[in-house]
């Protein structure tokens, strides 16, 4: 099969042009000019596959047509439209997944400019209109099963089984835990990226917005005795929130093939201000999960790019340092409170809430007369009066947390004790904050196995195709373990719509490379 060259503003000569047989992100095979750059390689397609620089080949990242003859469709015309539409459409999903990952801080901004900490209608307008956006550009045609598609069916499956036989949660815990589920399918078949330019700007803007507002409240609220600011008055949880765009935004920018040293020195200035200004804010654990996907990054990348790398997680290294001394009394109570048990009777109580609020509180009235009524758990569980009263050491009531889970886990039989049940049967009224083990006490040992091998499908498939789909593959790769390490320690499973767009991103890239790969054998 011969390829040929379409000069793109000269007229079609059907006798000359042969079929296209080009997939989306790999270079067109067929005769070539191996000493021309690859971007603008000439070539001219004829029987002895000499060169001519008249007629440049059409750049792969463009070809979107498998198996058209130009010559008999008669149309250039219809090469562009659908390239324009293409493209329109990935930036149509660019701007969806942006609102997606932002969603937390754009409610906290949208309700600080109302005055209203908690509107319902815009919290469901902000997660349901992003999911069906994602769902309304995505590319169904691209579907090819794989595993990370099978755990995820048999987690939703055992999931609805454990609800089914436990009976129905509270409908805001329901309606959220439906909501997680809908971001797998939605980010499950999106159309090829081939510069998240709009993602990065939408992001940028939010993040933007964010540094600013925690700022001044920062500033007005410096000595205050609580030590997180409260944004607009009303959020404690705003500058965890921020931080978490900020960091999908690092990682967006750190994996990309185009990272040079002028660009990773412009990402380091810029990124110093709001990673010293939310470290200030006592923003802790967020933290450590970036730094954990950089140096997943930092894995990834290409040899040349990781002192890059390296460079921007030493900024946040020094950038998190310089903000917590410049509040050195607040950072030394909050670290104090972290780790040493009643190390302050008198300080305020540390509120554990999760990089992401949790836009439904599972210990509300509702979740805990739901877990009551809904199954009479006598545990019997074995603590002490210190620990349930210890709110002020978030390790000690970790720690407490997952004792009461390993305890209740035997008894909780085949289907758990049902969703948003634990808070119900702890003596501290929160979840375990492990998505895993929150999944095996609620839906059974069954839920959290296949909740676990998600995390493990998409992490080895990732990692297995990273050169196909480079910078892609390595966004998706890194954001998704940096998701996961937060799940580790404040994982809520009605709070899990992130975990699970990324984990279908991930499974939509992994069908992809694999796909490719068979082709080109």
């Amino acid at each position: 099969m011969q390829v040929g060259a379409i000069p793109l503003d000269e007229p079609i000569d059907a006798a000359r042009v042969p079929s296209f047989h080009v997939r989306p992100g790999r270079e067109p095979s067929g005769p070539s000019c191996a000493s021309e750059p690859a971007e603008r390689r000439h070539a001219k397609s004829n029987s002895n596959g000499c060169c001519d620089a008249n007629f440049p080949l059409i750049d792969s990242r463009d070809a979107v047509l498998d198996g058209f003859s130009f010559a008999e469709t008669g149309g250039i015309q219809l090469y562009r439209l659908t390239v324009r539409r293409d493209r329109l459409k990935s930036v149509a999903w660019q701007i969806s997944l942006a609102l997606l990952v932002s969603s937390v801080p754009l409610t906290v901004l949208v309700a600080g400019l109302l005055g209203n900490a908690r509107n319902p209608t815009i919290t469901a307008a902000l997660l349901v209109g992003p999911i069906i956006g994602l769902l309304g550009f995505s590319q169904w045609s691209n579907f090819r099963k794989n595993e990370v598609d099978m755990y995820f069916c048999a987690f939703g499956a055992v999931a609805i089984a454990s609800i089914m036989i436990n009976g129905l949660p509270p409908p805001k815990s329901l309606s959220f835990f439906a909501l997680s589920l809908a971001a797998y399918p939605a980010c499950r078949f999106g159309p090829q990226l081939r510069e998240p330019n709009a993602f990065i700007a939408l992001t940028s803007i939010v993040v933007l917005i964010g540094t600013g507002a925690s700022a001044i409240a920062l500033i007005s609220q410096w000595n205050d005795s609580h030590g997180k600011p409260l944004i607009f008055g009303l959020f404690d949880h705003a500058a965890a929130a921020f931080l978490f765009s900020l960091a999908i935004l690092i990682i967006s920018l750190v994996v990309e093939n185009t990272l040079t040293p002028h660009k990773a020195a412009f990402v380091a200035v810029a990124i110093a201000i709001p990673i010293a200004v939310f470290a200030a804010a006592q923003v802790r654990f967020t933290f450590v999960a970036l730094g954990f996907a950089l140096l997943v990054g930092w894995l990834v990348v290409r040899r040349q790019q990781r002192l890059y790398v390296l460079a921007i997680l030493g900024t946040v290294v020094l950038s998190t340092l310089f903000g917590l001394i410049c509040r050195q009394n607040v950072s030394t109570q909050f670290l104090l409170q972290a780790i040493v048990p009643g190390s302050s009777s008198n300080a305020p109580a540390i509120v554990s809430t999760p990089p992401v609020q949790s836009l439904a509180n599972a210990a509300d009235p509702a979740t805990i007369a739901h877990a009551a009524a809904s199954r009479q758990i006598n545990a019997n569980l074995k603590r002490s009066g210190a620990e349930c009263q210890e709110t002020n050491n978030s390790i000690s009531m970790r720690r407490t947390l997952i004792s009461e889970s390993l305890q209740i886990l035997p008894r909780a039989g085949l289907f758990g004790i049902g969703l948003s049940s634990f808070a119900g049967v702890s003596c501290l009224m929160r979840d375990p904050h492990n998505s895993i083990l929150q999944a095996a006490v609620e839906f059974g040992p069954l839920g959290g196995i296949f909740l676990a091998l998600v995390i493990a499908s998409v992490v080895r498939g990732l990692w297995m195709v990273r050169d196909d789909r480079a910078s892609e593959v390595n966004f998706v790769l890194c954001s998704f373990t940096f998701v996961a390490v937060i799940d580790m320690a404040h994982g809520h499973l009605i709070n899990e719509i992130l975990f699970f767009a990324f984990a279908g991103y991930g499974s939509q890239l992994i069908g992809l490379a694999r796909k490719e790969r068979q082709l080109d054998h």
